[in-house]
């Protein structure tokens, strides 16, 4: 009995000896992975802002520095922004707008100095003049056509793991865009001399955008010297997001028609 229970613990170490002696097949090796480059990173960039109507969560902050005749002056605005659809959402200091299936919400504060005034208003707008109004244009939607070669030099800083980078672009270019973010005309920028345009990209690990900074300075002969950031910081993006009606809606009242007569009629 002892002779065949050790035959049999002999069998299995023999077969697990055999099972681990066994020839392993080779494993193959994986493709090498494409690094990263501008270009790459930019097209990753401009893809996840076309998907930018599919939802969109993010942080505004624009910051105007102004020397004129001598005096200097620094100021800030933040703004929360949303997007999802034809449905949008903002809200900054003094103003809350909130768009939701063709009813256009705005709530502003007016402080007189006695204690604020709230002024809550509804009016039905279509979608098609929702995107000709200009309440929130300003806020670049896009990235311009770089091509690979344009971008073949571009380097970039990294910390915490994001990689940042400026973008070649024209002066023209630009000044289109600076157009659009300041609700200006060309002939605005006549007489104004335009330096230190930048724009610059932020995306983490994952290819992920992050951040969007625009940058310039403007001189005006007459007026003086303004520095502008705008920096838009992306919480989420191309995902949705949820947009509501304000919760007390039911309070907002109906704008009123304003019946501006023969005024402004020509002879």
């Amino acid at each position: 009995m002892k002779t065949r229970i050790f035959a049999l613990l002999l069998a299995v170490v023999c077969l697990f000896a055999f099972a681990a002696c066994k020839e392993t097949p080779p494993t193959e090796t994986p493709p090498a992975e494409t690094p990263d480059t501008a270009y790459s990173l930019y097209t990753a960039a401009t893809e996840q802002l076309a998907k930018l109507r599919d939802g969109a969560d993010m942080d505004i902050k624009t910051t105007m520095g102004m020397n004129l005749d001598g005096m200097e002056n620094t100021t800030s605005m933040n703004m929360s922004f949303k997007i999802c659809g034809n449905n949008m959402y903002a809200q900054m200091t003094g103003q809350t707008v909130t768009y939701v299936d063709g009813i256009l919400y705005t709530l502003s504060e007016y402080d007189f100095g006695e204690g604020t005034e709230v002024e809550k208003i509804k009016e039905e707008v279509s979608p098609e003049e929702m995107a000709a109004d200009d309440t929130f244009e300003g806020i670049p939607m896009t990235l311009p056509t770089l091509t690979e070669e344009a971008l073949a030099d571009v380097t970039w800083t990294e910390e915490n793991g994001v990689r940042t980078f400026a973008l070649p672009i024209a002066k023209e270019d630009y000044t289109a865009t600076l157009m659009q973010m300041m609700g200006a005309e060309s002939e605005d920028f006549e007489g104004a001399t335009i330096d230190n345009l930048t724009v610059s990209i932020s995306l983490d690990a994952n290819d992920k955008l992050v951040a969007l900074t625009y940058g310039f300075s403007m001189t005006e002969e007459y007026i003086g010297n303004i520095n502008y950031t705008f920096t838009i910081t992306y919480k989420t993006l191309g995902s949705p997001v949820e947009i509501t009606a304000p919760a007390d809606a039911d309070t907002y009242e109906t704008a009123p028609e304003i019946d501006f007569g023969d005024w402004g009629d020509e002879e």
